[in-house]
C-alpha cells in the first residue's frame, strides 16, 4: 500500500453530528461498527487522504514526489467541511508527515513549542513545560495553537502552518481553567482564585455574619477558588471592622476587650474531607459512578471538632450531576456533625448537554434540570411541559429528515418558567439527605453566566454551551433536541 494513504491518529474531542457521519460512511460503502468519534474522524480523514493521493499519482510520479506534494492542509480542509465539533488532532502519515490541528472555535485546547531539534504538542502547556524542561525549553517558547489551524512537519523537515477553516472563532471551553486543568497551568491558580473572589459579595449578602462559620473546600481542585473566596470575604469583613471600631472611637466606647472581640471575629479556613484516591466521579463511567461516590471522601476528625453544630461552606469548583454532593459530601459532613451546609459552586448551573469533548450528553443526569423538573411536578406546569414534548417530537422528525434543519432551543422553555435563585433553592433540596437522623439545613449557591464570563476575563470569547445553550454551531442545537426527545422518551442515552 502507498504510505501516503495510511495515517495514524489521536483526538481529545467529540462531534456533535456523529450520525451524520456514519451516514456519510455508509454512503462510500463502508460499514461502522460503533458509534466511536474516533472511528468516523479516522475513517473520514483516511477517505479524503486517499482522494488527495489519488490526485497526486499519475503515470511516472514517483513516491517521492507524491509525499513531498501531498497536501494536508486541502485534506483538513475537506475534513472539517464533513466534521461539526471540537477537536484537537494529532497524527501522522505513513509518509513520515506529521500534523496537529485545532476546532474551528478552539473550543479544546492545543498547545506547541518549537526548536531546531524538535516540534511537540499537548493540550496543556505545563505538560510540554515539565517534560522539556531539561532541554532548556522555557514557558516563553510555548504557543497556543490558533482555531481553525494546522501545523505540519514535513517528512523532508518543511513546516506549516497555516489555517484550515474559513471561519474561526475564539470560544474555549469554560470548563477547561475551572475544573481540567492542571492548577501550573499558566492563568488556571489566578482564574479559579477570581472565580472564587467575586462570589465574596453575593455569599456575603446572603449568609450575613460569618463568625460561626468554617469555610473549606471539595474537591481539591476547588481549592484556589476557595481561597479566593476566603481572602475576598475577610477583605469585607474588614472594611465593615473598620467601621465599627471607628464608630466605637467616636462614642468613647472602645476599650481593649471590644476591640480584640471585633479583630477575633471572623470565619476559619479548614480542610474538612479527605480524598484517598484520585477520583473524578462526574467524568467516571455510569456504571462504577455509584459505587465510587459513597466513599470518595471522609470526614477529617480533626477539623471535624472545629465544625461541629457550626455552618460549613463548602467550596466547589462546579456542580454538575450531584452525585458526589448528594451521596457523600452533605451525608459526610452531616455525621460529622455540622448543623448548617452551604455548598458555593465556582461555576453556574450546568444546564445543557456538552457535544464537545465532555461526557455531558443526558439531560437527568444534571442535577439543574432535575430540579426544574421537580419544579414543574411541584407547581402543576405539566401541561406546559406536555406541549414541549410535542415541539420537542416535531422538531426530532425534521432534524432526522434534514441534516441542515437547526432547531430551537426547547430546554430554555422548562427552565425560563423559574428563577436561577429558585432552581438553586430546589436543588439544595434535592441533595438534602432525608434517611438520617439530621435537623440541619443545606443551601446551595451559584454565580450567574454573567458573573462567570466576567470571572474569566475573556467577554464572550468563551465557550458557555452547558451553561447557556449558546452553542457555537448548530450540530449543538440538534444534539439538544435530541437529548430532551430522549428525555421524554426515557432513553438513557448518548444525544450524539
Amino acid at each position: 500500500a502507498w504510505p501516503t494513504r495510511r495515517i495514524a491518529i489521536a483526538m481529545n474531542g467529540n462531534f456533535a453530528n456523529n450520525k451524520e457521519q456514519r451516514d456519510f460512511m455508509r454512503s462510500l460503502g463502508k460499514a461502522p461498527t460503533s458509534l466511536s468519534d474516533m472511528e468516523t474522524l479516522a475513517e473520514s480523514f483516511g477517505h479524503f487522504l486517499s482522494l488527495a493521493h489519488e490526485l497526486l499519482a499519475g503515470p511516472g510520479k514517483s513516491m517521492d514526489q507524491i509525499s513531498s506534494d501531498l497536501d494536508l492542509v486541502h485534506v483538513m480542509r475537506r475534513v472539517n467541511r464533513q466534521l461539526k465539533g471540537a477537536y484537537a488532532i494529532e497524527g501522522i502519515v505513513g509518509n513520515g508527515d506529521s500534523f496537529f490541528c485545532r476546532d474551528p472555535f478552539g473550543i479544546r485546547p492545543l498547545f506547541y513549542a518549537k526548536t531546531e531539534e524538535f516540534v511537540i504538542a499537548a493540550s496543556e502547556p505545563s505538560a510540554i513545560a515539565t517534560t522539556f524542561s531539561t532541554l532548556g525549553l522555557v514557558n516563553d517558547d510555548i504557543q497556543e495553537l490558533p482555531p481553525g489551524h494546522i501545523f505540519i512537519v514535513k517528512a523532508d523537515g518543511r513546516i506549516q502552518l497555516e489555517q484550515f477553516s474559513d471561519r474561526v472563532e475564539s470560544r474555549p471551553c469554560m470548563f477547561e481553567p475551572v475544573y481540567f486543568n492542571r492548577p501550573n497551568n499558566r492563568g488556571t491558580y489566578d482564574t479559579r482564585k477570581r472565580l472564587g473572589a467575586d462570589l465574596a459579595i453575593k455569599v456575603h449578602h446572603l449568609l450575613g455574619d460569618l463568625s460561626d462559620t468554617v469555610i473549606s473546600y471539595v474537591p481539591n481542585t476547588s481549592l484556589s477558588a476557595a481561597l479566593g473566596l476566603y481572602e475576598e470575604l475577610l477583605s469585607i469583613q474588614a472594611r465593615q471592622q473598620a467601621k465599627e471600631i471607628l464608630n466605637l472611637k467616636e462614642s468613647g466606647e472602645l476599650d481593649a476587650q471590644r476591640l480584640e472581640k471585633i479583630l477575633m471575629t471572623r470565619p476559619r479556613f479548614e480542610q474538612t474531607l479527605t480524598k484517598d484516591h484520585k477520583i473524578r466521579t462526574f467524568i467516571s463511567q455510569k456504571k462504577d459512578r455509584h459505587q465510587l461516590v459513597a466513599t470518595a471522601y471522609d470526614s477529617i476528625e480533626d477539623s471535624a471538632r472545629l465544625y461541629y453544630g457550626k455552618r460549613v461552606l463548602e467550596v466547589e469548583d462546579s456542580v454538575v450531576k450531584g452525585t458526589t454532593l448528594e451521596r457523600n459530601v452533605i451525608r459526610t459532613l452531616a455525621r460529622a456533625g455540622a448543623r448548617e451546609i452551604v455548598v458555593v459552586s465556582s461555576c453556574p448551573q450546568i444546564r445543557y448537554p456538552c457535544p464537545y469533548g465532555i461526557e455531558m450528553s443526558t439531560l437527568r443526569e444534571f442535577i439543574a434540570f432535575r430540579a426544574a423538573i421537580a419544579l414543574v411536578y411541584q407547581r402543576g406546569y405539566e401541561g406546559r411541559l406536555e406541549e414541549i414534548k410535542l415541539a420537542t417530537h416535531e422538531q426530532q422528525e425534521k432534524i432526522d429528515a434534514d441534516p441542515e434543519f437547526v432547531p430551537l432551543n426547547l430546554v430554555d422553555q422548562i427552565y425560563d418558567l423559574f428563577t436561577y435563585d429558585e432552581i438553586s433553592q430546589k436543588i439544595g433540596d434535592l441533595v438534602t439527605p432525608r434517611d438520617m437522623d439530621w435537623e440541619g439545613s443545606v443551601r446551595v449557591i451559584y454565580p450567574d453566566v454573567t458573573e462567570h464570563r466576567r470571572s474569566h476575563n475573556r467577554g464572550m470569547e468563551l465557550d458557555t454551551a452547558c451553561l447557556d445553550g449558546t452553542y457555537p454551531e448548530k450540530g449543538g442545537l440538534r444534539v439538544l433536541n435530541r437529548a430532551l426527545w430522549n428525555y421524554f422518551c426515557d432513553r438513557d442515552e448518548r444525544a450524539y
